[in-house]
């Protein structure tokens, strides 16, 4: 996956629906999938799933 996502970005960047994006990439529709694109589009020390994960909780405990 690495190695076709500047590819794979592009084509997306070209304004493809989000229907055809997850037609033609069914794993983005995982959340694991989802999640390491994520990762890939804003690198970060830590997981884009641990960073919303955190703040999820901190919105939760603000409620």
């Amino acid at each position: 996956m690495a190695r076709t996502f500047s590819w794979r970005r592009r084509e997306i960047m070209e304004l493809m629906s989000v229907e055809d994006v997850v037609k033609k990439f069914p794993y983005l529709r995982t959340p694991d999938g989802f999640f390491d694109e994520i990762d890939r589009i804003h690198p970060s020390p830590s997981s884009f799933c641990h960073r919303f994960r955190e703040g999820l909780l901190e919105f939760c405990q603000m409620c």
